[in-house]
């Protein structure tokens, strides 16, 4: 067996374990929450700069759960806790060095 063929092998592995977390955020309102996490997250970052990761993470995971209710959106913790990182990895991607 190749390097190809392994890393065939691994990256079908990895898609494995991540479909059930993508089924999932797209079927139970990813997109709004992403949507939402992409647009709180750089204000939290630029407003709450002083604060630990986790404060801002509490003050994010707020702000988006409110929003999302008064969208009428009831939404798993995990997903809400995965829009936000997403958000702030694609924020850290935009970030000079």
């Amino acid at each position: 067996m190749g390097f190809c063929d392994n890393l065939k092998i691994m990256f079908s592995k990895i898609f494995q374990f991540f479909l059930p977390l993508i089924k999932k955020f797209l079927a139970e309102g990813g997109p709004i929450i992403l949507a939402l996490a992409f647009e709180i997250i750089p204000v939290i970052a630029t407003t709450h700069k002083g604060q630990d990761g986790d404060a801002k993470r509490k003050e994010a995971f707020r702000q988006i759960s409110e929003r999302a209710k008064a969208q009428g959106l009831v939404l798993a913790d995990s997903l809400i806790y995965a829009a936000i990182e997403l958000a702030v990895a694609k924020l850290k991607t935009k970030e000079p060095v």
